[in-house]
C-alpha cells in the first residue's frame, strides 16, 4: 500500500492502485494519473490536473483540481477552500461541493464549468457554489447551496431543494429544472422542449418561457414574475400559485390560482377549475373561464376579450 506525498514540484503519470494513498500539499502539483480504489487528498496550496478518478477512488479537495475525469464510483469532495474546474463527470461519478455550512459570503467550495454526463451527479450543499455546470443527461442536486448559469439539456435534471438556490439556469430541449421543498429557481430561461417545475413549496421566480418551452407550479409551490412568450406554456394546478405573470403564449389554471397577471396581445389564459384575480387583458388577448372557474377584477382593454361559459363567473373592471 504505497503512500505518496507531493509537497513541491510536479509529480505526474503515477497510477494509484487499490488502497494506495496520495497527499498533494504546499506548492506540489500532481497530474495525468489513473486512480483505482485509491484515496487522494489535495490540501490548500496543492493542485491536481487531468487525473482519472474511478473505481471507488475518493479525492478530497481543499486545493485545486483542473480537468479531471470522475467515473464509475469515483468521487470528488470539494471542501470549503477547494476549487474544481472543468471536471468531466461520467456514469457513476459523483462530485460534492460544500462550504463551511456557516453563512453565505464566507469560505465555500467552488466547482466551475463541470460537465455531467448520463449517470453522473454533482451535489451542491452547505453554501457550496457551482458555476456554469453543463448537464448532458446528468444531474445536479442543490440543497443549501448555490448554482449559477447551469445549462441543462438532453435529459439532464437540476433539482433545487431545502434552501438551495439556482440562478440564471438555461433549460434546453429534454432538460428539466425542478424546485421543491424550499428550493428556489431565479431567472431561468426555458427554451423549446425544456421545462421548469415548481412543486411542494418550491419557488420559480422571474422565469422566461420561450416558444415550445413549459413551466408548471403545483402543490403549494409558487411562481412569481413568469414571462410566457408566444408559443410557451404555463400550467398552474393543484393548489399552485402564480403572480405578476406576463402572458404572450398560453397559461392554463386548473386547480390553482393566479393574480396580477397581464395577458398581452396573442396571449390566452384558460381558467379550468381554478381562479384569477386582478388580470389585465390587452388588445388581441383573451381570458376564458371554463368549468368551476372564477375570475375577479379583470380589466379588459380595447380589443381584448374575457369570456365566461354558463354558470361561471367573471367580475370585470373595465376602468
Amino acid at each position: 500500500m504505497p503512500n505518496y506525498t507531493v509537497s513541491s514540484g510536479v509529480f505526474s503519470s503515477q497510477s494509484l492502485n487499490p488502497n494506495d494513498t496520495m497527499v498533494v500539499q504546499l506548492s506540489g502539483v500532481e497530474g495525468l494519473a489513473f486512480f483505482q480504489d485509491a484515496t487522494i487528498t489535495v490540501n490548500n496550496g496543492g493542485s491536481a490536473f487531468l487525473n482519472t478518478i474511478t473505481d471507488y477512488s475518493t479525492e478530497t479537495l481543499d486545493g485545486i483540481d483542473q480537468r479531471s475525469i470522475v467515473a464509475n464510483g469515483g468521487e470528488v469532495l470539494v471542501q470549503s477552500d477547494g476549487a474544481a474546474g472543468s471536471l468531466l463527470v461520467e456514469a457513476g461519478g459523483f462530485v460534492n461541493v460544500a462550504g463551511n455550512g456557516l453563512a453565505p459570503n464566507t469560505s465555500s467550495g467552488v466547482a466551475s464549468n463541470t460537465s455531467v454526463q448520463a449517470g453522473g451527479q454533482i451535489q451542491v450543499s452547505q453554501d457550496g457554489l457551482a458555476l456554469g455546470t453543463n448537464l448532458f443527461d446528468g444531474q445536479q442536486v442543490i440543497f443549501d447551496g448555490f448554482a449559477s448559469n447551469t445549462v441543462i439539456s438532453l435529459g439532464g435534471l437540476e433539482l433545487v431543494e431545502d434552501q438551495g438556490v439556482a440562478s440564471a439556469t438555461f433549460v434546453n430541449s429534454g432538460g428539466v429544472e425542478q424546485a421543491v421543498s424550499g428550493g428556489e429557481s431565479l431567472s431561468a430561461t426555458v427554451s423549446f422542449g425544456g421545462s421548469a417545475v415548481a412543486e411542494s413549496f418550491g419557488t420559480l421566480s422571474g422565469a422566461t418561457i420561450s416558444s415550445g418551452g413549459s413551466a408548471s407550479s403545483a402543490s403549494a409551490a409558487k411562481a412569481n414574475g413568469t414571462t410566457i412568450e408566444a408559443g410557451g406554456l404555463d400550467v398552474v394546478s393543484s393548489n399552485g400559485f402564480s403572480d405578476n405573470g406576463i402572458v404572450f403564449g398560453e397559461q392554463i389554471v386548473s386547480g390553482g390560482s393566479v393574480s396580477i397577471s397581464l395577458i398581452e396581445t396573442g396571449g390566452l389564459q384558460i381558467l379550468s377549475g381554478g381562479g384569477a384575480a386582478d388580470t389585465d387583458v390587452d388588445s388581441g388577448a383573451e381570458q376564458l373561464a371554463l368549468s368551476s372557474a372564477f375570475a375577479i377584477f379583470t380589466q379588459v382593454l380595447s380589443g381584448g376579450s374575457a369570456v365566461a361559459e354558463s354558470r361561471r363567473r367573471v367580475v370585470r373592471d373595465d376602468g
